[in-house]
């Protein structure tokens, strides 16, 4: 585990001056959005943060660190573990910022003054859906979405990013499609379904779900992408 935990302060200590001001643009964008539009609008840079360590590929390959990833005593696995677990750090941190500003921006109400339109639209949203469910809606997109795309960096290269992007989408849109169209279920609706269903029986159950169901979701894409770095490092 100690490994593993020096792996991912490696990954951010590389990828702290290359992401943080992209990251932080896009993030004061949907503040600003969340006082004068909609609160919910606040947690959208969540899902920018696989954005922000997708160079950690790119560096890698740059540089040839698989060299001395290779001559340090660590193992391919935990290699991918940590880059994986960098991920569900990284956006574990900015969703608690996120959602404390978005419950800010919530009392604050500047768009209630400005948009009240808007602002009919969250009260009447808010009932259902809260800032901590859309949170953890957010997170979980988060992790399928960059488990997905790194595990395809990891098998196709950092000069293949734009395969990995697309082919995270169509892997997500193809396979919904493919599942309504061979057994006839709206797999959007059946999803649905289940989490209404699992909030209806406990909202706190409905979390341990998606937040350890996201955070499998990304070990189990670690242990994938470890198969693909063995085999590009023969």
């Amino acid at each position: 585990m100690s490994e593993i935990l020096k792996l991912v302060k490696m990954d951010l200590a590389v990828i702290k001056n290359k992401s943080v001001l992209p990251l932080v643009f896009f993030a004061a964008i949907y503040i600003f959005l969340g006082y004068f539009i909609i609160p919910y609008a606040v947690l959208v840079p969540v899902m920018f943060v696989g954005l922000a360590l997708q160079p950690l590929f790119t560096i890698d390959e740059q540089n040839d660190l698989s060299r001395l990833y290779g001559s340090l005593p660590v193992s391919r696995r935990n290699r991918a573990i940590a880059r994986f677990m960098t991920v569900a750090v990284f956006t574990a941190i900015a969703l608690v910022i996120t959602i404390m500003l978005a419950y800010h921006s919530a009392e604050v109400g500047w768009y209630k003054e400005y948009n009240k339109e808007m602002a009919e639209v969250y009260a009447y949203w808010s009932k259902e859906i809260t800032i901590p469910i859309l949170a953890c809606f957010i997170y979980m997109l988060t992790c399928l979405m960059v488990g997905i795309q790194f595990t395809l960096l990891y098998i196709f290269g950092a000069s293949k990013e734009i395969v990995a992007i697309i082919g995270a989408f169509v892997i997500i849109i193809g396979g919904m499609l493919a599942v309504t169209l061979v057994f006839g279920i709206n797999i959007v609706d059946k999803i649905a379904e289940v989490l209404g269903n699992l909030m209806a029986k406990s909202e706190m159950l409905f979390y341990i779900v998606l937040y350890s169901g996201s955070v499998l979701f990304l070990l189990l894409c670690a242990l994938i992408s470890s198969i693909f770095i063995k085999k590009r490092e023969i």
